[in-house]
């Protein structure tokens, strides 16, 4: 009897690994003329923020408290001891030496030199962080779940709350100068101020604009994930349905920009004119009127999963990341992109069977879901 069920696993097996040979053979067929792409591991994490403050030093922040520094523009990597083993999401560096970062359960992270050592900050909250700046070495705001925002005046030794709670998730800050910032999150939330963020107040770009209740339940808010501030008076953000919105008076009025592709966007970054901004499955947009207009590259960057941030060293030279360990550099303006991390299943040049890309991406596509309140245990 035991020697029948071992020949009955095994005859399984070897009918699994036939529908699985099957399965791969058209694939590695059409793979056969061309070299698979030979792309080492970094992290092995889902990648969620990336900061480049100047030619050669890049730091990367993830999943289980996971800090990557590279002082060669990305070539290689070494590992940092963060501390902790929570989700980080967001961060900072003002130059090669200090920087902040952010993640859920309120933690704030900070360092002199450069990562070598990390320091955790005493934020006074246990609510998840999303995002955060920081305008010099001593002001600096941090975001996040029920509309939370905390400020500093002494680089991060205290934090104290500013505005009011609520309902909404805020998702990323940013500032043109120490009084005045703006604020996006969850259903197209946007807050302003001009006073250093004593008060915040609600701005509603036309694009947000409902005329009764009925039209709110038909044509919901789209939430905004990404907010840099351009210059000392434009802000650009970007969200769901590959929306963009632009200011050019400090935030005070808003104009909009859709994109052709129906995606979401959760990070942009502009050089002078040149803009970059990246989103859901490998989805990269480019601006080259100073963030007014945005059009979609199709193909530019070959990987299927999520891409949660983008920085750009020089108008040339740039760095994109997300799920999986992805890590994509390019060195000619965002025209073509290359591989130095990852793993990429659903690229037309080295096609995968569906069935297996269905599998293995389904795993990893919970962006669109990514700051909800279940938010731990989607990590």
């Amino acid at each position: 009897m035991k020697k029948l069920l071992r020949l009955g696993v095994l005859f399984a097996l070897i009918c699994g690994a036939g529908v699985c040979l099957s399965s791969w053979s058209g694939a590695a067929e059409q793979a056969a003329a061309k070299p698979q792409p030979m792309v080492q591991s970094v992290t092995r994490e889902n990648i969620h923020g990336v900061m480049a403050p100047d030619d050669k030093n890049i730091w990367l922040v993830g999943n289980y408290g996971v800090i990557f520094h590279s002082s060669d523009a990305g070539a290689t990597w070494n590992s940092q001891k963060s501390g902790v083993e929570s989700l980080l999401i967001d961060g900072v560096f003002l130059n090669s030496k200090i920087g902040w970062v952010a993640g859920i359960s309120g933690i704030v992270l900070h360092t002199t030199d450069g990562g070598e050592t990390w320091t955790k900050q005493k934020t006074n909250t246990d609510k998840h962080l999303f995002g955060i700046c920081f305008f010099n070495e001593k002001l600096g705001w941090a975001v996040g779940e029920m509309g939370l925002i905390i400020h500093t005046q002494d680089g991060g030794m205290t934090w104290s709350v500013q505005g009011q709670e609520q309902d909404k998730t805020l998702n990323n800050v940013a500032f043109i100068d120490q009084n005045t910032g703006v604020v996006v999150g969850e259903t197209g939330t946007m807050l302003r101020t001009v006073d250093g963020g004593t008060t915040w107040t609600s701005i509603q770009p036309k694009i947000f604009e409902r005329a009764t209740i009925d039209e709110e339940i038909e044509r919901p808010r789209q939430t905004l994930y990404g907010i840099i501030a351009k210059d000392t008076t434009t802000f650009v953000a970007c969200g769901m349905d590959s929306l963009f919105l632009y200011s050019s008076d400090a935030g005070a009025t808003w104009e909009n920009f859709t994109a052709e592709k129906n995606l979401g966007v959760y990070s942009l970054c502009m050089k002078g004119n040149n803009g970059w901004a990246v989103g859901d499955r490998g989805s990269l947009f480019m601006s080259n009127d100073g963030g007014r207009s945005w059009k979609f590259q199709d193909g530019a960057i070959k990987t299927g999963w999520w891409l949660r941030d983008i920085a750009f060293i020089n108008p040339a030279k740039g760095i994109a990341v997300g799920a999986s360990d992805t890590i994509m550099l390019t060195a000619d303006g965002g025209k073509t992109w290359n591989p130095r991390a990852g793993i990429y299943y659903t690229v037309k040049d080295f096609p995968v069977p569906k069935e297996v890309t269905n599998k293995l991406y389904k795993p990893f596509n919970l962006f669109g879901s990514l700051w909800r309140k279940s938010l731990p245990e989607q990590y």
